[in-house]
């Protein structure tokens, strides 16, 4: 009895390892999907032979295998049918990482022209409640400044130098010039010696001489010609008082006195926008400081936050394609979305506005730059973005949705009629896949040279030929993977 109970435990676990084996097999074939298929067609059918009238073997003239099938069999395979038209969607690249950065043409660096003293700084509104209303403070590190504004006064010993030698080089020339009329009158008039003639007129000569010398400074530097021609209104008003004694310190701190204001850049109607504020973005001075311009840092560095930019970094492969959009289509073409990483709900799409000359030195990858406008402020220079390119889609090529296609074995099938076939007739066609990412797929419509070589070297190892597929094609979004199970199935039990 012992020896019974042993034979028939060994018989069933001998069964169990079988039927084990079998789902293995099954599981681990690279024709499994074929067999799935086909068994979830079968179940759509109850009886067994019901199978060989919901797909029937059929082939066109150029011997495309395909399938006829019955209403049912779609009704219940739900094989929703598409229409094929040419790609026209943009096309989305694999998100790339990029950061913002100040836009280097509103960047400002406010350097003195003159050595010299800061002697005073523009006062702001204190921001902390626990000083009194009305107190305020210097100009300091992120404050917002108008175009324009004086940002604060140092006095320069040598502008003051050259504004007090041109006063005074105005008031000798137009006093020579008078004495010279005078003495020239009394020379014609023959009460004046010859001698005494040149030597006023040598001096007129030499005055004039030191009131262009004087001048030659101030154009160097750039001084203003309102702030030079109200210098000679000075020195005629010296001229009119020259009984009044001259105030030495009041004429030297005047002519010292150097603004230094906030750029004007941005205008609007010729007045400075107001939408364009500056921000402090360094100061490296307070008051008393003694600044020497060629030794020295900067005043101040500003910067019009209201407008940034987007740096990326793409792969270098990318460049023949960019370059090609770029070349073809313009500046500007080229469009891409981005958002920040710690705001997901910021994506916005820009325009790329140009392509470096040169790779990144550390990255050794090209970048791409576009223009961010932020009017309030929302981005930050150094925040982390990730940009998605966007690019038309290929030439010669069509839109299907990614369900349509079948992949076996890297092959690319898709079910396919005429627009004026037969509603029920479908036919088996290996494709080309141009680009997969994104909601459609995109898949030629006319063959490249590597499609065409490809095709031929497959062809050679017994396999499908790559075909195109055309616009107004239609072809089957729903049921391919069991379609293609039953097709193949059909044509092993016919050969």
């Amino acid at each position: 009895m012992a020896d019974r109970n042993t034979r028939i435990q060994s018989i069933t676990t001998g069964v169990l390892l079988g039927l084990a084996a079998i789902v293995a097999i099954l599981f681990l074939s690279p024709a499994r999907h074929y067999i799935f298929g086909w068994f979830a067609l079968a179940a759509e059918t109850s009886p067994p032979q019901a199978r060989d009238k919901a797909v029937e073997l059929i082939r066109d003239a150029q011997g495309n295998s395909g399938l006829r099938i019955s209403p049912a069999a779609l009704k219940s395979l739900d094989a929703a049918p598409y229409d094929v038209q040419d790609a026209f969607q943009l096309r989305e690249m694999p998100a790339q990482i990029g950061t913002i950065n100040f836009d280097i043409d509103y960047l400002f660096e406010i350097r003195p022209r003159f050595a010299g003293e800061v002697v005073s700084l523009l006062k702001v509104p204190m921001d902390d409640d626990s000083y009194p209303n009305g107190a305020k403070r210097d100009l300091t590190f992120n404050d917002r400044v108008k175009q324009g504004t004086v940002l604060g006064v140092y006095w320069s010993k040598d502008l003051g130098q050259a504004k007090g030698a041109l006063v005074d080089a105005v008031v000798n020339k137009k006093q020579s010039e008078v004495y010279f009329r005078d003495k020239k009158k009394l020379y014609e008039e023959g009460n004046l010696s010859l001698a005494l003639y040149q030597q006023y007129e040598k001096q007129l000569q030499n005055d004039i001489n030191a009131y262009r010398v004087a001048l030659y400074p101030l154009y160097v530097w750039r001084v203003p010609k309102d702030e030079i021609a109200q210098l000679e209104k000075e020195a005629d008003r010296i001229l009119a008082d020259r009984n009044k004694p001259r105030d030495a310190e009041a004429e030297a701190k005047r002519w010292a006195t150097v603004e230094i204001k906030a750029p004007e850049y941005a205008l609007k109607d010729g007045k400075p926008d107001p939408s364009h504020e500056l921000v402090v973005l360094e100061k490296n001075f307070n008051v008393g400081a003694y600044i020497d311009p060629g030794r020295d840092m900067p005043l101040f560095r500003l910067g019009d936050l209201s407008r940034l930019q987007v740096w990326v970094h793409p792969p270098e492969e990318y460049l023949p394609m960019l370059r090609t959009h770029l070349a073809k289509h313009g500046p500007g073409s080229l469009r891409w979305k981005i958002k920040l990483q710690s705001d997901p709900t910021s994506e916005q799409e820009l325009s790329v506005s140009k392509i470096s000359p040169s790779l990144d030195p550390t990255l050794k990858t090209p970048m791409l730059i576009g223009e961010l406008k932020n009017p309030e402020r929302k981005f930050l220079v150094g925040q982390v973005i990730t940009a998605t390119i966007l690019l038309p889609p290929p030439a010669n090529t069509v839109e299907v949705p990614p369900e349509a296609i079948n992949v076996v074995e890297s092959q690319n099938l898709v079910f396919v009629r005429k627009k004026d076939g037969k509603e029920n007739e479908y036919y088996l066609r290996r494709v080309a896949v141009a680009h997969t990412a994104g909601k459609m797929t995109l898949v030629r419509s006319k063959l490249t040279e590597e499609d065409e070589k490809l095709s031929q070297a497959e062809q050679k190892r017994g396999r499908r030929p790559i075909q195109p597929l055309y616009p107004d094609e239609i072809v089957l979004t729903r049921g391919v993977v069991q379609l293609t199970a039953a097709l193949e199935d059909l044509q092993t039990k016919k050969e």
